[in-house]
């Protein structure tokens, strides 16, 4: 990833919003690269914590946060409308994930709403886990190989995120 905000040979930090403990190890297996950790927040509060203290602490932001709609996308939606809310993380990069065990119309309305809301991409679920690593490494090539994120100084300030 082109990222002002580390140093060359640093990882970047992938926020994970969501997803079940399985859901979280394949993915977590699709963003395996030695440039990137995978931090996990199964919750809401949890995850507008470490973005709110990110934010003061810049060096903790992550670089990219995903959002994974598969098991309860209100959670996931929360964060994300948080994040484009606040003056300081509102440019901070999402993505949406949904795996394949969610039935295709009621995938489309969940990433329909996750754009909606301001999602910057999503991955859909393969018809297998191999198959779903394999759509994760590709976005994870995508946004740490081609993407440069937004400066550091965008996210200096602590941010006004309050929960619902």
């Amino acid at each position: 990833m082109r990222d002002e905000r580390t140093s060359e040979g640093d990882c970047v930090a992938v926020l994970l919003v969501g997803a079940t403990p399985h859901d979280a190890r394949v993915v977590s297996c699709g963003l395996k690269r030695e440039d990137v950790s995978v931090d996990v927040a199964a919750d809401v509060r949890t995850a507008i914590d470490r973005l709110a203290a990110g934010s003061a602490a810049s060096a903790s932001l992550p670089a990219l946060v995903v959002l994974d709609l598969t098991t309860n996308p209100a959670d996931s939606l929360t964060v994300l409308k948080a994040i484009r809310a606040s003056p300081r993380l509102g440019t901070l990069p999402t993505v949406a994930l949904v795996n394949h065990t969610v039935p295709t119309d009621e995938t489309r309305k969940r990433v329909r709403r996750a754009y909606e809301c301001g999602v910057n991409g999503h991955v859909a679920g393969a018809d297998d886990i191999k198959g779903y690593a394999d759509a994760i490494q590709a976005m994870t090539t995508f946004w740490f190989d081609r993407v440069s994120v937004p400066p550091k100084s965008l996210y200096l300030d602590r941010p006004s995120i309050q929960y619902d």
